[in-house]
């Protein structure tokens, strides 16, 4: 069914939105160097849009996206707490958001990030969202392969797989990731273990070069012997219980049983973690 309006209230309907968009642009204005959350905060409270104003206003979204993709740039997340406030926002800008981060001039590794990023802000379980949830999730994982490639063009081999575990860790994508990264360790020498708790065991003055020293140094070759050797007894019972596994994990060090008697060596990585040869992913 037509609606059939008059010459004068066609005039006013164009007036009010004309006005509303001189208003907006006023408000974009006095936000340029508002960081996102400032940005979400004023234009919902200080300015009291509603959510339908906001997402009918092609100029209140435009400022969603360029605070969104700003911050996403900057340090590639945003908070929980501003996905959980304005989620359906950043949903309805985020397929926007990610063709202009696959256009735009970045690096593969840190558009992945971006996009990554951007995945996060869209929210699910909503028919209006799951397509762009896809097709971001498309855009992010196409660039993978040349993100690690990237990668190993450009950093030495630990500091490639190290970003390169970044991705995996943000992103979960193990298996897709993964082969690229074991192919390019198995050329340059680098063994590689799976993280426990975030423990990498870069350094060679930490409490892992007291677990070697201990087991070059003691006999028997007991956890409970080396919390004696580090003065940490007596605290708990699971003193220390995640680097422990952490480092057998690792490979540094190995179990031996004998009967009832647990007592530990040096692994099969040993080597290979004293000579910076050994790689957490």
């Amino acid at each position: 069914m037509k609606i059939i309006i008059t010459e004068s209230q066609h005039r006013r309907i164009v007036k009010e939105e004309t006005k509303q968009m001189e208003l907006a642009n006023k408000v974009k204005q006095g936000l340029s160097s508002a960081d996102l959350k400032t940005t979400m905060y004023e234009i919902t409270t200080l300015y009291s849009y509603s959510e339908e104003e906001i997402i009918n206003n092609s100029v209140l979204m435009e400022l969603v996206k360029e605070k969104m993709l700003k911050e996403i740039k900057d340090n590639y997340y945003i908070s929980k707490d501003l996905r959980d406030k304005y989620g359906n926002y950043f949903g309805l800008v985020g397929q926007s958001a990610a063709k202009e981060i696959v256009q735009g001039g970045s690096n593969p590794y840190s558009k992945f990030l971006q996009l990554d990023a951007v995945l996060k802000t869209i929210p699910h379980g909503y028919s209006i969202t799951e397509s762009s949830i896809e097709i971001v999730k498309e855009m992010r994982d196409g660039l993978t392969y040349d993100a690690i490639q990237y990668l190993f063009d450009n950093f030495e081999v630990a500091g490639a797989i190290k970003r390169a575990s970044i991705m995996k860790d943000r992103s979960g994508n193990y298996d897709e990731i993964y082969p690229y990264v074991k192919e390019w360790a198995i050329k340059h020498g680098i063994t590689l273990f799976e993280k426990h708790r975030g423990l990498t065991f870069i350094k060679k003055d930490g409490m892992m070069q007291s677990l070697v020293n201990y087991l070059k140094d003691v006999n028997p070759k007991t956890k409970s012997g080396f919390l004696d050797y580090i003065n940490s007894r007596g605290r708990s019972t699971g003193q220390h219980a995640y680097f422990w596994k952490a480092a057998q994990e690792s490979g540094i060090i190995t179990p031996v049983r004998n009967g009832r008697q647990i007592t530990y060596q040096l692994g099969p990585n040993y080597e290979a973690w004293k000579n910076d040869n050994l790689v957490a992913f």
